[in-house]
């Protein structure tokens, strides 16, 4: 726990002093199934169906700092695990004119609508998952409201936006 806690405060110390973006080419959809395998046996211990969908060829190229959207997009599947009860978690990946769209669905516990624009910020918890008693996966843990915060940080460095599809009482987009 202490070990992710620092890692957190460095991540977001990154932002702050807002560090290079270092791209480099990655092939999208190799790249993608490594980061999602990550979480396969946690998904499956939970009874969840971890999917993959892509509408793009597997030889599509993006430049990224690795490191960094690498730890954006393992906090949103990290998320989606963590609140999701039964069902799935999917992510997707796609290309509208000259931009990829990544998606990650899930039939979890939803995010009201008073909290949509303020779970970006820093430090920010929903009162609504704070108060929810479920008992935590051996994998998961309750955060500190840094997750988001840092997520929507480094996809914007890569001026890319970060956005809430569907919110409500089932699921999230």
């Amino acid at each position: 726990r202490m070990h992710k806690i620092v890692n957190t405060i460095i991540k977001t110390t990154q932002l702050d002093k807002k560090e290079q973006i270092l791209k480099t080419p990655v092939k999208i959809n190799e790249w993608l199934v490594n980061i999602i395998n990550q979480f396969t046996d946690r998904a499956k211990s939970k009874n969840i169906l971890l999917k993959f969908n892509t509408y793009i060829p597997d030889d599509t190229l993006m430049s990224v700092d690795v490191d960094k959207i690498e730890i954006a997009f393992k906090n949103l599947i990290d998320n989606a695990l963590k609140y999701t009860f039964e069902g799935c978690v999917i992510c997707t990946v796609d290309k509208q004119e000259s931009y990829f769209v990544f998606k990650f669905t899930d039939t979890g516990l939803g995010i009201i609508k008073k909290d949509v624009f303020k779970i970006f910020e820093r430090f920010y918890r929903s009162k609504h998952h704070r108060h929810i008693h479920y008992d935590l996966s051996e994998n998961d843990s309750v955060g500190m409201g840094l997750g988001l915060y840092i997520t929507k940080g480094f996809i914007e460095a890569h001026n890319g936006t970060l956005e809430i599809e569907k919110s409500s009482s089932k699921g999230t987009s």
